[in-house]
């Protein structure tokens, strides 16, 4: 935990051993962690994500990255900004259709672990026929999945793609190499469907990456090779592929029509007709080796090269709108998105200006230092400003009050210190 909030084991220790002496800080570091509201971390109101922390020894390369940095806070970040954002928007979504239910591994069952014809069912549920899937994003949306795109610069480029079923069905991927890429991106997506529709239980938050290694929990290495499969033959449907490919030897012309009709990357194209028509491994990897001799023909212009905003963004539009329709104020604001009561509001919000001043920043930096140190018998009262720049607080007896009553102390607060 220690490692994953970001702080060292004597904090966590300390924390542990004196409740009531937690700073709120760290309060919503833990909430955060695990995708919920400092609310509902205290209330014990709503279930949290099932994440696989616990399993940190011997797991993936993307689940040991959550101990560096702040990745797993970041992660926690996303699950929260999405559900608050929906909830904002009062996004009702129909939730996940009746097919998708978790569907475990079968013991002694041989790759691709039936992805073809998990691919098949729910190509037959959404009526897909042998057609392209035209947006990968637009189909998780009509599925009841919230969706955000993020970048390497904000979240570990181990970690692909992300997806979690409770409180909402989110699903947030990292566009690594860019959302130009759009032809990785679907594959992605895909990918990560997968893991939503037939992975997770009722609850619960999975974390992958095609680069993985090593068990996350039993079976780990079956579920990512099924999700990649589910995925490849979601996109590129296995029957369409037998027809285009009768009376044509398996080519690079005949992977570049599957790619360009589909809307997959010539790796992903050569991969999935290479396993549905059963082509040798020698075979595969010539075709492979001229990847790079292929002139890319894919394109920019593609519908899913526009992603959906980013977790964060979405929040914040989400805030700015119901602060212009007086659905809630500018403190609301403030605490929805993390932000100090002294801090103004994005640029472009309404009523963008700091709800405290700095009197008040001053004495809330008093209480805060007096209540560290245990001091509950004085309360901060009058602030004065010194020649120097810092400030003056008288202190006054508890029992009193603050307001007309005669000071018992007084404390320097630098200017430096000054918070919210």
């Amino acid at each position: 935990m220690a490692k994953l909030l970001c702080i060292s084991e004597e904090e966590w220790t300390a924390a542990m051993s004196s409740p009531k002496a937690v700073q709120p800080e760290l309060l919503d570091r833990c909430a955060r962690l695990l995708g919920m509201t400092l609310r509902e971390f205290l209330s014990g109101a709503s279930s949290a994500p099932e994440v696989f922390y616990r399993r940190l020894e011997g797991a993936p390369s993307s689940l040991h990255d959550l101990e560096r940095g702040e990745t797993a806070l970041t992660i926690g970040g996303y699950v929260r900004d999405l559900t608050q954002a929906a909830e904002l928007e009062g996004d009702r979504r129909p939730g996940l259709p009746s097919w998708a239910t978790p569907r475990p591994v079968k013991e002694g069952a041989s790759p691709p672990y039936d992805a073809e014809a998990l691919a098949f069912e729910v190509r037959e549920a959404l009526g897909l026929g042998l057609e392209p899937v035209r947006s990968v994003w637009a189909l998780a949306g009509d599925c009841g999945v919230r969706c955000a795109a993020v970048t390497p610069d904000t979240l570990a480029q181990s970690v692909d793609g992300l997806s979690w079923r409770h409180p909402l069905p989110g699903l947030v991927v990292n566009l690594v190499g860019g959302a130009n890429l759009w032809w990785r991106t679907r594959m992605t997506v895909a990918h990560e469907l997968a893991h939503l529709w037939f992975d997770l239980p009722t609850w619960g938050l999975v974390i992958s990456s095609e680069r993985d290694s090593g068990p996350l929990y039993q079976h780990f290495q079956a579920i990512e090779q099924r999700a990649n499969a589910f995925a490849a033959y979601l996109l590129v449907p296995p029957e369409r592929v037998r027809r285009m490919a009768a009376g044509r030897s398996v080519d690079p012309s005949l992977l570049r029509d599957v790619s360009e009709e589909y809307g997959v990357g010539y790796e992903t194209a050569t991969q999935t007709v290479c396993n549905i028509l059963g082509v040798s491994r020698s075979k595969r990897h010539d075709l492979l080796a001229q990847r790079g001799r292929q002139v890319s023909w894919m394109g920019s212009d593609h519908v899913d090269a526009q992603a959906p905003p980013s977790p964060r963004e979405q929040l914040e539009r989400a805030v700015a709108q119901a602060l212009r329709q007086e659905r809630i104020d500018p403190v609301r604001a403030r605490v929805l998105l993390g932000l100090r009561m002294s801090e103004p509001l994005p640029r472009g919000f309404p009523l963008r200006e700091p709800v405290l001043g700095t009197v008040q920043q001053v004495r809330n930096t008093a209480l805060r230092e007096l209540r560290r140190e245990g001091r509950t018998d004085v309360l901060p009262d009058r602030v004065e400003l010194l020649a120097n720049g810092d400030y003056q607080v008288s202190l006054v007896s508890a029992d009193r009050g603050a307001g007309d009553a005669s000071p018992v102390g007084h404390r320097i607060i630098p200017k430096q210190h000054i918070a919210c």
